[in-house]
């Protein structure tokens, strides 16, 4: 009886212990190091700011305070968020809307301050993971077929441009004006036009004679490597 007694005690505490484990990080999770006056971009190929860290110790950008938080998984959805300056306190969490056009949210959990041998603050340690970030695009349909003319240009029916989010929503990329078509490396190259009916139509400049075949464009929502698409379009 008291083996089994002392098997249910076990349990319970082991029960308890368990529970006060941190969420693991999610998925996609990034550890900086953060130096007073640093500049940090989610995402970007190149430059950009999406938050700062001031001289003060300050979080600046689109962002909202969480408070005291278990960890950066604790961080599940989007908050409003507003431009305000706020302290960045180690063990605490802040929801960041990336300064770009695709609306995109990010998780920050401030993990522990990076100090000098005296203690002084120098900076931080921060993880950041896409909270509602673009995953991916899509084209549909594809592929579409157009007629050579024996001049001008042809025009395909109209397509749709589509950009998935990480947390499951998806974005007309058309009406958002979202999507960036890359230069053409040989003629003829699409041209991408507002019809009015509020829909996407790819403009496929045809030369005369043109011996008809399959034109491919690719399609990426910048800075997002994921979201990309190639849409075929076949000349008869």
């Amino acid at each position: 009886m008291r083996a089994a007694l002392a098997s249910v005690l076990v349990l319970l505490v082991v029960g308890c212990a368990s529970s006060d484990e941190p969420p693991p990080d999610p998925p996609g999770t990034v550890l900086v190091t953060m130096r007073l006056g640093d500049r940090l971009c989610f995402d970007c190929p190149t430059t950009g700011t999406d938050l700062v860290l001031d001289n003060a110790g300050n979080l600046t950008g689109q962002i909202a305070p969480l408070g005291a938080l278990a960890g950066l998984g604790a961080i599940t959805k989007t908050v409003a968020v507003s431009q305000r300056a706020t302290t960045a306190v180690a063990g605490e969490g802040y929801v960041v809307k990336g300064n770009n056009a695709f609306d995109s949210y990010y998780a920050i959990y401030v993990d522990d301050y990076l100090e000098s041998p005296t203690g002084g603050e120098l900076g931080v340690y921060l993880k950041w993971a896409p909270l509602s970030a673009v995953s991916s695009l899509t084209i549909a349909p594809n592929p579409v077929t157009v007629t050579i003319p024996q001049i001008g240009m042809a025009e395909t029916p109209p397509i749709a441009v589509t950009l998935t989010y990480s947390d499951g929503r998806t974005v007309d990329a058309h009406r958002s004006a979202l999507y960036t078509v890359p230069v053409c490396g040989s003629a003829p190259c699409p041209t991408m036009i507002d019809d009015p009916s509020d829909a996407t139509r790819l403009i496929v400049q045809i030369k005369a004679g043109m011996t008809p075949g399959t034109l491919r464009y690719t399609f990426q929502a910048s800075p997002y490597a994921a979201a990309k698409a190639t849409l075929s379009v076949t000349a008869q």
